[in-house]
């Protein structure tokens, strides 16, 4: 069997191969969907009013001004 052997039976198998990727597809992305989920994940940010100075560096910088709106 040659590679023009091959290509002749899959062209004439094209519709059946199409057929079968877009049914397989659906009914993978069917059986996903009606699963029920099984893990939720939940985070928290705690943000607090501290120096960017004293968080990064340790120690507080001069002429930094907090601006309580950002």
């Amino acid at each position: 069997m040659e590679l023009t052997d091959f290509l002749k039976i899959v062209r004439s198998r094209m519709k059946l191969i199409i057929i079968s990727v877009v049914v397989v597809t659906l009914a993978a992305a069917a059986y996903t969907l009606l699963q029920k989920p099984e893990y939720q994940g939940v985070a928290l940010v705690l943000v607090t009013q501290q120096d960017a100075g004293v968080a990064i560096l340790g120690t507080p910088q001069p002429d930094q001004s907090f601006q309580a709106g950002r």
